[in-house]
C-alpha cells in the first residue's frame, strides 16, 4: 500500500483509500482530496454491485479462442449489446485438460464517466480493476480445498465467493439487511448446482484493505483487461478508425456507383437492340420468380396458422405463469417447445422468490436458473427453464 491510493467507486458508494485507510466519500470530497494530497494518477476499483461475472469451464485446447467463447457464452447473454460493455477476464489451470476462466463484466457508460471525471481533473488513471478479481485471487489463494462460503460485508452489497474442485462460484446482493437469508439462499443454490451433501461453513469478511495488496497480481493476472486507460482510449481509437473507414468506402461507393451509372448508359445507348431481344426472357424469369413467390406466400401462411394452434396450446400454462409470479414481477420474454419451458426471463426483487412460487405449481417441474442471477437497479434479473407437468398428474 505505500505511495498507493486506490479509488473505489460502485453503484452508490465511493471510497478512498490510501496508507491511512479508507473511508466513504461524495465526488465534491474526492475532488478536494486528489487536490490535497497532489495524486497525478490513481487506480480505480469497482465495487461488486456493479459488475456481472461468471466463471466458464473450457477445455485448455480452446485457449486461443477465449474472447470469442466469452463473447458467445456470456456477453450474448446479458440484457445489453456487446458495444454497450467492457471486460476482463483471468484463467486458471483446473487439470491437465481444462481451465477455468473467471469473466468480469461493467456497463462501458459508467467506465466511460469515470474516465471524463479524472480527465477534467489532469489525473492519469492507471488501471481499473473490479473488486470481484481482488477477492477472488484473494481467496484462490486462502481457500485450502475446504467447503466455505465467503461472504464479505460492505455497506451496500454482499459478495459472495465459493470454490469447488478447483471451480469458482461468484453471487452478489444488495440485501444487506437479510445477511443470513441470503447466506441460505447462495448455500442452497450451490448445493444444488455442484450437487454437494456436505456442510458448507460460511466466513464471514470485511472489504478489508488486505485486498488491495492483490490489485497488482490480479493485474498482472487479468488477460485482454480493457479496465485501464489504455484499453479505454484504445477503444475509443478503433471507434474513430471505424467511422474513418466508413466514409472512405461511402466516398469509394459513390465514385463507383457514379462510373458504373455512365457506363451502363453508354453500354445500352450501344447495345439497345440486343438489350431488347433480351427482354423476352426476363419476362418470363420474372412470371417464374412471380409464380414461387405466391407460392411461398401460402406455405407462410400455412405455418402462421400451425403456429397460432401451437401457441394457443399453451394457454393454461401461460396463465399458471401470470397467477404464480410474485407481485411486482416483470416478464421479458416467455418460450415454450414441446414439452418445454425453454425459457423464462425477468427481473424481479427476487429471483429466488419468483423461483419458490412457480416450484409450487402442478403445472411445471424440473425448474432451474439459467447462469446466474443479475442485480441490476434494485431488481434481479433472471432467466428459468423446466419441463411442463403431465396433465394426468395434475
Amino acid at each position: 500500500m505505500k505511495n498507493k491510493a486506490f479509488i473505489e467507486i460502485g453503484k452508490d458508494n465511493i471510497r478512498v483509500i490510501n496508507k491511512e485507510g479508507a473511508k466513504q466519500a461524495s465526488w465534491n470530497e474526492v475532488s478536494k482530496w486528489i487536490f490535497k494530497n497532489n495524486y497525478q494518477e490513481i487506480d480505480i476499483i469497482i465495487s461488486p454491485e456493479k459488475v456481472f461475472v461468471k466463471s466458464l469451464e473450457l477445455p485448455s485446447k480452446l485457449s486461443g479462442k477465449i474472447e470469442n467463447l466469452i463473447k458467445l457464452k456470456v456477453i450474448n447473454e446479458l440484457p445489453l449489446k456487446e458495444k454497450d460493455v467492457y471486460y476482463t477476464y483471468s484463467t486458471r489451470k483446473i487439470n491437465k485438460k481444462n481451465i477455468e476462466v473467471a469473466v468480469f463484466i461493467i456497463e462501458k457508460a459508467f467506465i466511460d464517466n469515470i474516465n471524463s471525471f479524472f480527465e477534467e481533473r489532469n489525473v492519469k488513471i492507471k488501471s481499473i480493476l473490479p473488486l470481484n478479481l481482488l477477492g477472488y485471487n484473494y481467496y484462490l489463494n486462502n481457500y485450502n480445498n475446504k467447503l466455505r462460503l465467503y461472504a464479505d460485508v460492505a455497506e451496500k452489497y454482499i459478495q459472495f465467493y465459493f470454490f469447488y474442485e478447483k471451480k469458482a462460484f461468484f453471487r452478489k446482493s444488495i440485501r444487506i439487511d437479510e445477511y443470513e437469508l441470503e447466506c441460505k439462499k447462495t448455500i442452497k443454490y450451490i448445493k444444488e448446482k455442484f450437487g454437494i451433501e456436505k456442510n458448507i461453513e460460511i466466513i464471514k469478511g470485511n472489504i478489508d484493505i488486505k485486498y488491495y495488496k492483490y490489485f497488482d497480481i490480479s493485474k498482472k493476472k487479468s488477460e485482454n483487461s480493457i479496465f485501464n486507460t489504455k484499453g479505454v482510449e484504445s477503444v475509443k481509437k478503433k471507434e474513430l478508425k471505424k467511422i474513418y473507414v466508413l466514409i472512405f468506402i461511402m466516398i469509394i461507393i459513390n465514385i463507383l456507383t457514379f462510373s458504373l451509372k455512365i457506363y451502363k448508359k453508354k453500354l445500352y445507348l450501344k447495345e439497345i437492340t440486343k438489350i431488347n431481344d433480351s427482354l423476352q426472357p426476363i419476362v418470363k424469369n420474372i412470371e417464374t420468380i412471380k409464380k414461387e413467390y405466391n407460392e411461398k406466400l401460402v406455405k407462410e401462411e400455412k405455418f402462421k396458422n400451425k403456429l397460432k394452434d401451437k401457441s394457443s396450446s399453451y394457454l393454461k400454462w401461460i396463465k399458471e405463469i401470470g397467477d404464480k409470479l410474485p407481485k411486482g414481477t416483470v416478464i421479458d420474454q416467455v418460450i415454450f417447445k414441446d414439452n418445454r419451458l425453454a425459457l423464462l426471463s425477468g427481473k424481479a426483487v427476487s429471483a429466488t422468490e419468483v423461483m419458490r412460487k412457480m416450484e409450487k405449481s402442478k403445472k411445471f417441474k424440473n425448474l432451474k436458473f439459467i447462469g446466474s442471477i443479475v442485480s441490476s437497479r434494485g431488481q434481479e434479473l433472471f432467466k428459468i427453464e423446466g419441463d411442463l407437468a403431465d396433465e394426468k398428474t395434475e
